[in-house]
């Protein structure tokens, strides 16, 4: 598979005299929003075209291009754009990028930065994709397809062996070990580890081995493979620490470590690794989430049934415009919750339930405007729900069942009526379905109250958010079945 390339620069270019000219600059593959607005359309009004239309568009779109005859095949490791362009230099008249993973590359955009890089000079480009699910190349596809003259599909396992995925290098000539999925193989030994293995496979880019037996600690020697993207060694039976060698891949943008056996704190270093998801769940990590939470780069991070306590840190309000689902829940977390959280405006589920925390809602969660799903439920919350809260349009899930709440406005009785909000089980005198007197006073006698109880009223946003000012949401449990981060609660997800 490709190196990892910087986007080559014209100054790098022109470190060359001899290659003055050749990129007059450089590209990087575009992001979610770019890619959207450059999306290609078929004309035909079904979006199909016969086999004979199509046979003639190729034919003309190959004329256009001046029929090239000198083509650059792809090759690993080396026909990234400062090679092709070389080859340009010296007759080619078309190249192929390395082959590049479609679904890689449609849900990470630092492999797209990465190992997708081009310019105005490097055309007619030939984007080549290994694939095996015909939406995600479609989606791949649309990302390229305003820098690039064709996509071509890689259609060749060269692999004999169930679970690899290899290509050839340049360099000798070999079959190299691209990616590995042995997700659900029930691999058994005695023991059965990860050491001298994973470590020898230098070009890997996938590494999938969750539900199997693998034992033991991960090998240092992870850290000396420079490509890997996505790491999932998840409901196995690994022991000890975080794993050091982790904090070194510094490449991952897919780390899963859940349902295993993991102890102890977790190393503040994580929050540093540059992912795109971030699954820790299901371990025995003890002791605070370290303070640095908010340089995470994550859009999903679950933490849940773990042993995590003291507060929530505050720095979560610095993931803002990155987090978007957040599961501490089934934990021992304490205090109140950081005003911060009400930050986070392109979350969409965040889910603190089962712990000890305390205090009121913060009046920053009515700013949450792309919030579906708020579970804070079996904690020791208390005073009055926000009516800003109950009023966001995208809410279909209010948990706060078993808390000591004692008072909701009209609009939060509206969202009881239409079963988006369970407030049962709590301390308000004229619903149904509540504590006993005696619970709530118990509760009451003992005084309550946050270290900072003037930023619970703080609200970082003028409201605009609220249902009657926008369409009302769809109500149901739509959101948590298509959630990736509670689909990670359970074992079997790959």
């Amino acid at each position: 598979m490709a190196t990892q390339t910087r986007p080559l620069s014209s100054q790098a270019l022109n470190d060359n005299e001899d290659d003055d000219g050749l990129c007059s600059s450089d590209f990087t593959a575009p992001t979610t929003e770019q890619s959207e607005q450059g999306a290609f359309h078929l004309g035909s009004p079904n979006g199909y075209l016969t086999g004979e239309s199509r046979i003639e568009r190729a034919w003309v779109h190959w004329k256009k291009l001046g029929q090239p005859k000198l083509i650059v095949a792809p090759m690993v490791d080396n026909s990234e754009l400062p090679f092709r362009m070389l080859c340009r230099k010296y007759g080619a008249q078309a190249a192929y990028t390395p082959m590049l993973h479609s679904r890689i590359f449609t849900e990470t955009e630092k492999y797209r930065s990465q190992e997708f890089t081009t310019c105005k000079e490097d055309r007619p480009l030939f984007v080549q994709f290994c694939a095996n699910d015909p939406d995600v190349l479609l989606q791949a596809a649309r990302r390229v397809e305003p820098y690039c003259d064709y996509v071509d599909i890689n259609l060749g396992d060269k692999s004999k062996y169930k679970g690899f995925v290899c290509d050839t290098t340049i360099n000798d000539k070999k079959l190299r070990v691209a990616g590995v999925n042995f997700n659900g193989y029930n691999f058994d030994g005695k023991p059965l580890n990860l050491k001298s293995f994973i470590e020898d496979l230098k070009d890997l880019i996938v590494f999938h081995v969750n539900t199997n037996n693998f034992t033991g600690q991960v090998p240092l020697g992870i850290s000396k493979v420079p490509s890997l993207y996505e790491l999932d060694l998840s409901n196995n039976e690994l022991i000890g620490e975080f794993p050091k060698a982790i904090l070194a891949a510094t490449n991952l943008t897919f780390l899963d470590v859940r349902f295993n056996k993991l102890t102890g704190n977790l190393p503040p270093q994580v929050f540093t690794l540059d992912l795109d998801v971030l699954y820790l769940n299901n371990n025995a990590f003890v002791g605070n989430i370290p303070e640095n939470l908010g340089k995470t780069t994550a859009l999903y991070l679950t933490l849940a049934n773990n042993y995590f306590t003291g507060p929530i840190p505050k720095s979560i309000g610095q993931t803002s415009n990155t987090l978007l689902e957040v599961l501490l829940l089934n934990n021992q977390l304490s205090g109140c919750l950081p005003y911060e959280i009400g930050l986070l405006k392109k979350a969409t589920i965040f889910d603190a339930s089962m712990n000890h925390l305390t205090g009121p809602i913060p009046h920053s969660f009515g700013c949450l405007e792309k919030l579906k799903i708020l579970n804070i439920s079996y904690n020791e919350f208390y005073g009055a729900v926000p009516e800003t809260l109950c009023k966001l349009s995208n809410l279909r899930e209010l948990t706060l069942k078993f808390n000591y709440f004692t008072q909701v406005g009209p609009e939060c009785r509206k969202l009881i009526k239409k079963n988006v909000l369970d407030i049962s089980m709590n301390c308000i005198l004229d619903l149904p379905s509540q504590k006993s007197q005696a619970e709530c006073a118990k509760f009451f006698s003992k005084q309550h109250s946050c270290p900072d109880q003037k930023s619970l009223n703080y609200v970082p946003c003028k409201n605009q958010y609220s249902a009657s000012l926008k369409k009302p949401a769809a109500h149901g449990h739509h959101s948590r079945t298509h959630s990736r981060s509670y689909a990670a609660l359970h074992k079997h997800h790959a």
